[in-house]
């Protein structure tokens, strides 16, 4: 299993590049559940066009990023990849509220 703080309590590094993350983000390469568009809508009022917005232009891992995990609730067509997937947990405030 993968580590995903330090012997110092900070978070260790992101499994993916950032810098690429986003470069997919702008080429349309990338999933966003039902649940994740519903709730930016409801808590923020955020469409997806906002979403990709300030994760290509405002989110860096040195602010950022809090932790990896292994991946929980992979859609089916990447199921077969589960095991190998972790999610790169980013905290970033808009309005003085964590998104």
């Amino acid at each position: 299993m993968k580590v995903t703080e330090n012997e110092d309590d900070k978070p260790a590094e992101p499994t993916y590049s950032l810098q690429t993350i986003k470069q997919m983000i702008a080429m349309d390469l990338y999933d966003i559940s039902d649940k994740a568009l519903e709730d930016a809508l409801s808590d923020f009022n955020f469409v997806e066009e906002k979403i990709k917005k300030i994760i290509i232009d405002d989110l860096n891992v040195k602010e950022h990023f809090y932790k990896t995990m292994p991946a929980e609730n992979v859609p089916p067509k990447y199921s077969k990849f589960s095991k190998d997937l972790y999610h790169d947990v980013y905290r970033i405030t808009y309005k003085n509220k964590e998104i």
